[in-house]
């Protein structure tokens, strides 16, 4: 492909390109804008799902974890009573599995009196009359106690010595904070629980407090998310209640997760940030894909509108070119094709309009037959032509040109025969294209020197009824030739057979206007141009020129007695006898009537001249004696 498409300059390309770039602008923000709403929404409801998926996770997990506390002291509780209040006698592997769970055990008697099983100091617990309720009831308590050492309530729970006799005694456990919460496990997430009277159990983050709105509407619902700013930082949470009175005897808890709204639509803030880069890449892949598919289509179409440009100047020789491998390179092939067609045309009818006036400015015929074979070849595109002239009389070529190639015309010392039916049918026909395989044409290519796979085109000139030559057209392999060669070497034929009858009627004018009808000596014109240039030889020689005048006497009594046509007959024989009596040299004329005349050249002395011009005369009379005696006419003589 040759060159570049302009997209400053081709109006096509900008709109097509621009058309491209609002297409893609326009597609890419409308789905832009709805990906990212959908996105959007999907984040914040996946982070929605995600946090109250943990929420309850954690609250589950509690539950299983209190639960599990309370399989631990029923598992120790058979073992301990009033008199037996310590746990270092049990298994070491079950007394560190408790030390794991609980802070401390403690056992509490009938009487009120509060025992611990792990420590040295027996706890003191500000139990509430609804806690004493609760113990009393011969369920799994759960028990909120404020601590004095912490900011946050102790978590205990407690189940009877004996399931049936509650009022032998109670067995407490603190659970440890760390196993109890897990707050290791929380992540970034904050955690806050509380009990059903909104008073705080434990907090992960006491730095961050609930709104006093938020928590009357955590722990008057069941579940819910809400929102609010800590610190300049918007929170997202999620609260879920525990129902712990379903399995325990206590009060229901509510959980609380919480997560800055920045880390849980971190996700949607780094598409924001990466969706308009993306837009922009996608647009600079759209504008480089939509520049190259425009180069790429366009570029060809503006070759082609380059190449028309020039061929409407008439620079017939340019040449589109396109290397796409598709149908654009198909059409910039057939683009040149009519292209060199076209300039085979104008070629063909600037030769022809060349020839024409060649005709007119009556040029002879030789000179148009090489005008011929020095271009014809080229524009026909063949490796040989030939220009065959014939004898009609003798069926055979008198004269052969030829143009092989880049070689000069040259003339050919062959002579080609014709049969009298060859030459009929030659006439007869308008072309003809013979190969080897037709024997009967092997003469042409042997009169033409030709050897191997030839093929010819021959194109008959008619002068009247009979063949004046022939167009030869010669190709080194069988070829199609195209219909348009076939024309422009029939219509060179025809020029050709006026050139040549043009010339063959100017030959007989110039015959009629310079010769003697009769006699064929050249007349009183031709002798007065010979007597010029004889003339101005001399002088250029410093040589002599002589002439001899001679009538002949009493022809006109030849004429009167026997007729004209035995006075032609007598004028036709002396001019004879003159021609073959004189010097290679001299020229004989005939200036009218019995009046001839002898131009004798080249002498260089006044004797010679004396004695050439005394031997002629001599020779002359001698001959017309010798040969000129009649029986009714007296013998002529001709005194110079």
């Amino acid at each position: 492909m040759v060159g570049q498409l302009s997209f400053v300059k081709n109006k096509v390309a900008r709109r097509i390109l621009l058309s491209f770039l609002l297409a893609a602008i326009l597609s890419i923000c409308i789905l832009g804008v709805i990906s990212f709403q959908q996105v959007s929404d999907q984040i914040r409801s996946d982070t929605t799902e995600s946090l109250q998926k943990n929420t309850k996770d954690y609250a589950l997990r509690l539950l299983e974890r209190l639960i599990l506390t309370e399989n631990y002291l029923k598992l120790i509780a058979p073992s301990i009573d009033v008199t037996n209040k310590n746990i270092n006698e049990l298994d070491n592997n079950l007394v560190q599995k408790l030390r794991d769970q609980f802070n401390d055990l403690a056992l509490l008697s009938a009487n009120g009196e509060m025992t611990s099983l792990m420590k040295q100091k027996n706890p003191v617990l500000d139990i509430s009359q609804q806690d004493l309720n609760n113990l009393g009831s011969g369920k799994t308590a759960v028990l909120s106690i404020i601590g004095k050492n912490t900011p946050f309530n102790q978590m205990w729970i407690a189940i009877p010595l004996e399931e049936q006799h509650p009022e032998h005694g109670t067995l407490l456990g603190e659970m440890n904070p760390e196993t109890l919460w897990e707050s290791e496990f929380l992540g970034l997430d904050d955690l806050w629980v509380f009990d059903a009277t909104g008073q705080l159990l434990f907090v992960s983050n006491p730095q961050i407090q609930l709104p006093k709105d938020i928590k009357n509407q955590i722990t008057q619902g069941v579940s819910g998310q809400f929102g609010w700013q800590a610190d300049d930082t918007a929170q997202l949470g999620f609260y879920w209640r525990l129902p712990i009175n379903n399995v325990f005897a206590g009060t229901d808890m509510v959980i609380v997760h919480a997560r800055p709204k920045a880390l849980a639509f971190s996700s949607i803030d780094l598409f924001t940030r990466i969706y308009p880069l993306v837009i922009c890449v996608a647009i600079l892949i759209v504008a480089l894909l939509s520049t190259r598919l425009i180069n790429k289509y366009l570029t060809p179409l503006e070759n082609l509108t380059t190449a028309t440009v020039k061929i409407a100047e008439g620079d017939l020789n340019y040449r589109v070119k396109i290397a796409s491998h598709d149908e654009f390179e198909t059409l910039g092939d057939s683009f040149n094709d009519m292209t060199e067609r076209l300039r085979k045309q104008f070629d063909i009818q600037a030769m022809m309009a060349e020839i024409d006036g060649n005709i007119l400015s009556s040029l002879n015929a030789d000179t148009i037959i090489d005008t011929a074979l020095n271009r014809l070849p080229d524009i026909l595109n063949c490796e040989l032509m030939a220009i065959i002239r014939f004898d009609v009389d003798k069926h055979c070529s008198r004269h052969i040109r030829v143009k092989r190639g880049k070689q000069a015309v040259e003339t050919l010392a062959t002579t080609l025969h014709l049969s009298a039916s060859a030459f009929t049918k030659l006439a007869l026909s308008q072309y003809k294209i013979i190969t080897r395989d037709n024997k009967s044409a092997e003469k042409y290519f042997t009169a033409l020197g030709l050897s191997g796979d030839w093929q010819l085109l021959l194109i008959p000139i008619q002068q009247g009824d009979t063949i004046a030559a022939v167009l030869c057209f010669g190709y080194q392999s069988e070829v199609t030739i195209p219909a348009e060669t076939i024309s422009a070497a029939d219509n060179f034929g025809d020029r050709l057979a006026v050139a040549l009858s043009n010339a063959a009627w100017e030959k007989k004018l110039y015959s009629q206007a310079h010769y003697d009808a009769i006699t064929g000596l050249p007349n009183r014109l031709v002798l007065h141009d010979n007597l010029n240039q004889e003339l101005a030889r001399a002088r250029r020689d410093d040589s002599q020129v002589a002439v001899i005048f001679i009538d002949l006497d009493h022809f006109k009594k030849v004429n009167d007695s026997l007729g004209y046509a035995a006075g032609d007959e007598l004028l036709a024989k002396v001019a004879e006898i003159f021609v073959n009596s004189v010097g290679e040299t001299d020229s004989v004329f005939r200036i009218g009537g019995d009046e001839f005349a002898v131009v004798m050249s080249g002498l260089k002395a006044d004797h010679q001249i004396l004695s050439a011009v005394s031997l002629n005369a001599e020779a002359i009379l001698a001959a017309l004696k010798k040969q000129l005696i009649s029986a009714t006419t007296p013998l002529l003589s001709a005194p110079a």
